[in-house]
């Protein structure tokens, strides 16, 4: 009988790289969503700001500032590891198959 497994077919390691490249490209969806998130609540933020200031109270602009950069340096630091992550895969595959380029 013959062996009709993956684990011992030819197509074993592109499967295997298919499914680790599905994972890198839902943390690429899911960092795009909270990106995403955090922006329009910056956006909010802004809108609730400039809405208190005119009303009069300018204690909140300051808070809201630190949160904007919060929130901006958020997005910047998810970025970052996002991209960090995805140039190591990439490596890594370019490392086991000399046919791609990193």
């Amino acid at each position: 009988m013959p062996d009709l497994s993956v684990a011992s077919s030819p197509l074993a390691e592109p499967l295997e790289r298919a499914r680790r490249f599905r994972g890198v490209v839902a943390a690429d969806v899911m960092r795009v969503g909270i990106g995403l998130a955090l922006c329009a609540f910056q956006y909010w933020l802004l809108t609730l700001s400039i809405e208190s200031y005119q009303a009069g109270d300018h204690r909140i602009v300051a808070a809201a500032a630190v949160l904007s950069a919060l929130c901006f340096a958020s997005v910047l630091g998810i970025n970052a590891t996002g991209e960090s992550a995805r140039f190591r895969f990439r490596r890594e595959i370019a490392r086991n198959d000399p046919q791609i380029e990193p």
